[in-house]
């Protein structure tokens, strides 16, 4: 197309210059010299001006850029991953209980009883929501919790229980010149946190938490197991009479406070 642009400003650069060169006796004979020559410089004049016009357009033309490069290709769009836990949308945050002080909020225990208590109104210890991760194509959110540990204990003197420190297992009379060793893994956890959302109620939680200290060294035990809508809860859980943020990490695994863990059907309201 510009090639095509080219070749006509050259062909009307060439007729003007043709015209130029006409002789004066190719004019009709009854102009008079003077009359001739007027023309002519009229027609130079003309040819300059159009001249002019043309190397103008012939310079805009080359100065152009072609239309390719004046833009780059725009990025295709991200395809997101359907089903991952990646495309979900970012997890919600939820406000901070007023039932909960920064003493408890902010307490580092290696045990996970303060995680595992019921909270006024059903909100988390975590307000952000540390650990959870949405089940894809659900609302679900779930967190994995729990810790593997290992215990080696050597008795100097029988104590009666081999796994636990239970003053009340200590035979009397006690029996001289035994011993014993116990390497036990029964004090690893493993807990389901799982909270799943209603507009009416809020969250609604359902927490299952097990170890190993069943009948056998190996056999699970279930330690709580309860569901909660705001503050009606039933299941097994820590009793009313238990303060699980006061529990202090042992390396026995019977604390040193009275633990008991029942099932109960279990109402809170706010008598202030």
């Amino acid at each position: 197309m510009k090639e095509m642009k080219y070749q006509r400003l050259r062909l009307a650069a060439a007729m003007f210059l043709g015209i130029g060169m006409i002789p004066a006796k190719a004019w009709p004979q009854s102009q008079a010299p003077s009359d001739e020559t007027q023309a002519l410089r009229k027609l130079v004049q003309q040819m300059q001006t159009q001249m002019g016009k043309m190397q103008a357009e012939i310079d805009q033309l080359k100065g152009t850029k072609p239309e390719s490069a004046q833009a780059p290709p725009a990025a295709a769009p991200a395809v997101p991953k359907d089903g991952s836990i990646e495309s979900v949308p970012p997890q919600r945050e939820a406000v901070t209980s007023e039932q909960v002080g920064s003493e408890t909020a902010e307490r580092q225990v290696f045990s996970e009883d303060a995680t595992a208590a019921a909270r006024w109104d059903n909100l988390p210890l975590d307000p952000k929501y540390h650990g959870f991760f949405r089940l894809p194509g659900t609302e679900t959110t779930l967190k994995i919790g729990g810790y593997f540990k290992t215990d080696f204990i050597y008795d100097l003197k029988p104590a009666g229980n081999t796994d636990s420190f239970i003053p009340s297992s200590f035979p009397v009379p006690q029996a001289t010149a035994l011993n014993n060793t116990t390497v036990s893994i029964r004090p690893t956890r493993l807990s389901l946190d799982f909270r799943v959302p209603y507009t009416a109620v809020g969250d609604v939680r359902f927490y299952v938490e097990g170890d190993f200290f069943g009948t056998n060294s190996t056999t699970p035990r279930l330690r709580y197991a309860y569901a909660q809508a705001k503050n009606f809860l039933i299941g097994q859980t820590f009793s009313n009479f238990m303060d699980p943020d006061a529990f202090p990490d042992t390396l026995d695994f019977q604390d040193p406070t009275a633990w008991s863990a029942s099932e109960i059907l279990n109402f809170v309201m706010d008598l202030r």
